[in-house]
Parts: structure tokens; C-alpha cells; sequence
């Protein structure tokens, strides 16, 4: 797992949001969660690993279909940008290869990558909302604010609507030293017997 270093966080400014994940598990949780939640075009800007993960999650979804997808090149230095449209199309190309920024709205950016600076203000310039992330395995035990957890200990973060309605959840278990974390998330309303029934099915 990686963890955030001071000398590689970019140079930031206040209208940006920087926000701190544990896994991978947590980043495709809180990108998935957006795209549910705008009519915009949201996009991720990272390394191939993270990106090829993110991508098989996004395809899990009902609502997604491929666009373009090109992940030919073996470069570790190469950062890929991966969009989602609102209508659920998919891209994943290099970034360099993107062209125009234009296309999306609203732009997860992987503070632990090679993305250059001069990306980050360009997403700015063009009035996107940039969304700065790093993964971190630092843990300060206080875990209501924490996905990491300590042994024995199980955490249970439910998704709502504005009416309070249940459209997912993301559930997370230490034991024995080991770390699990599963997450679901619908655009249909769950039941809190349909949201137990899954829990039970994953072991919790």
C-alpha cells in the first residue's frame, strides 16, 4: 500500500479539495458515489494499476459501457486518464493522449503519481472541481474517522439519498491481524433487510 509523502504533494490552493484514502477499495467507493451523484463528467488521472482498478469496478455497474479504452502501453511513468460520462460511456487512455481537458467536469487527481503540476492547474483554469487524493496506511486509532481499523473491530458506513433512503454501503473488519473491506452501492432504494442480507452473504 502507498503512502503519501510531503515532497510529492503538489503545490495546492484553496479552492481544491484534498482528501485522504485508505485503499483502493475507499477511492472506487467515493468516485462510484459521485458518479451517482452529478450529471457531469467525472474522471480520474492516476497510475495504470489504480486506474485498471477503478475501471473494473466502474464496469461492474449496470449504467456503464465502454467507450474507448486503450491500457496497450507498459510504462510505469505513465499516468491514464479514465472518464465517466453521464450517460455512463467510459474512456481510459493515456493522458497524454486525452487532448482536451474539456471533456470532463470534475477530476480525481492521485497526489502519490507523477501528475505534473501544470495538469493540476490547467483542471483549475478551466473552472473543474480537482479533487486531490492520496492513499495513506498511517492510522491515528481514532477510528470514527478512520478506515483503518484494529483487531476485532468491524465499521459499517451506510449510503443515503436525501430521503434518507438506502442506496449502498461500505463494510469494513479487522481479525486476526488481517484487513477486509467490501463496498455496494445501487441506484436503486435497499431495504435495511435486502442491506443485511447482503452483509450476511459477505461474511458479516
Amino acid at each position: 500500500m502507498k503512502k503519501v509523502t510531503e515532497n510529492k504533494t503538489p503545490e495546492v490552493k484553496e479552492n481544491l479539495n484534498i482528501i485522504t484514502v485508505y485503499d483502493y477499495t475507499e477511492l472506487a467507493y467515493k468516485f462510484i458515489h459521485h458518479l451517482y451523484h452529478t450529471d457531469k463528467t467525472v474522471a480520474l488521472i492516476a497510475g495504470r494499476d489504480l486506474v485498471e482498478y477503478i475501471f473494473d469496478e466502474v464496469m461492474d455497474l449496470d449504467e456503464t459501457s465502454i467507450w474507448r479504452v486503450d491500457l496497450t502501453d507498459d510504462d510505469p511513468d505513465i499516468e491514464y486518464m479514465l472518464s465517466v460520462t453521464d450517460e455512463g460511456y467510459v474512456t481510459v487512455i493515456p493522458l497524454d493522449d486525452y487532448g482536451d481537458l474539456y471533456d470532463a467536469d470534475i477530476f480525481y487527481i492521485d497526489m502519490d503519481g507523477s501528475v505534473s503540476q501544470d495538469v493540476i492547474e490547467e483542471c483549475k483554469d478551466l473552472e473543474r472541481e480537482v479533487i486531490l487524493f492520496g492513499l495513506t496506511d498511517e492510522c491515528d486509532e481514532n477510528c470514527e474517522d478512520c478506515a483503518e481499523l484494529h483487531d476485532g473491530e468491524m465499521k459499517l458506513d451506510v449510503e443515503t439519498d436525501e430521503d434518507d433512503d438506502i442506496h449502498g454501503f461500505t463494510v469494513s473488519k479487522s481479525e486476526d491481524g488481517k484487513y477486509t473491506s467490501h463496498t455496494f452501492y445501487t441506484s436503486e432504494k435497499l431495504s435495511e433487510k435486502q442491506m443485511k442480507d447482503f452483509l450476511k452473504l459477505l461474511g458479516y
